[in-house]
């Protein structure tokens, strides 16, 4: 039986830890329940409480298999999916007023809040889409002999 490759369990160590500590960042955020709860309302449902980030760490270390990417574009529609509920559903509810006080009030907080959220997803999405064009051209070509 093969065991589980360092780089798969480094990949989700990685993301356990920034799992761990955007939801330290997320508590932080609601501001003892007198700020934004849009945050911490992605991290627990978008996210399931930070295992979003060790799956997909665990995931996106090896994506030369067709079922490697199969399961990271899952797992980053899934996220995507969950996230536009949060966001456009107003999930928890108010989620889309704090938005707009928080822009209005704080646009600093805002954008840093934002950028914590998304910038770990954009690297993610980065690493799949490479991983997508770079090995489908490669298994549709031909090699002659």
């Amino acid at each position: 039986m093969k065991g589980v490759p360092l780089r798969r369990i480094a990949g989700a160590s990685v993301g356990g830890i920034l799992g761990i500590l955007y939801g330290f960042w997320t508590m932080l955020e609601t501001g003892g329940g007198h700020a934004n709860f849009t945050w911490i309302g992605l991290f627990l449902v978008s996210e399931g409480c930070g295992l979003f980030f060790l799956v997909a760490g665990f995931i996106v270390v090896d994506l030369r298999t067709a079922t490697a990417r199969l399961a990271c574009g899952t797992l980053l529609g899934i996220n995507l999916c969950l996230t536009a509920f949060v966001v456009f559903a107003d999930f928890p509810e108010g989620t889309r007023a704090d938005l707009g006080r928080t822009w209005t009030s704080y646009r600093s907080l805002f954008l840093e809040s934002a950028a914590v959220h998304f910038v770990p997803l954009a690297i993610i999405w980065t690493i799949f889409l490479l991983s997508v064009f770079r090995w489908s051209r490669s298994e549709r070509t031909v090699q002659l002999p």
